[in-house]
């Protein structure tokens, strides 16, 4: 697996849709026929996952909507990521 850097973009694997329900989100992997379903920050983090943002910009998007402190915020964020990354939901953009 790839590390995630700072400058890393990540993206959405094209069979993935998203759909935010309330406070939670949902996401569908139709190639594996997965459902996730996330609570409201994990809803948010994965919908700055556009492609065009790096890390550091959806961590700077994360830290001014919730009070947490950078480090839990990064700490946790990664983990989420790491997640997605292992469930195949969503990929590291490569050039």
């Amino acid at each position: 697996m790839n590390p995630i850097g700072n400058e890393s973009i990540l993206v959405h694997r094209p069979d993935v849709r998203y759909r935010t329900v309330g406070d939670e989100g949902i996401i569908v992997s139709q190639n594996d026929a997965e459902v996730l379903a996330v609570n409201e920050v994990g809803a948010r983090l994965f919908s700055l996952i556009d492609g065009n943002r790096t890390l550091t910009q959806i961590l700077e998007a994360m830290e001014a909507e919730f009070e947490v402190s950078r480090e839990t915020l990064e700490l946790d964020a990664r983990s989420y990521i790491s997640e997605l990354l292992s469930t195949g939901v969503v990929e590291i953009e490569t050039h």
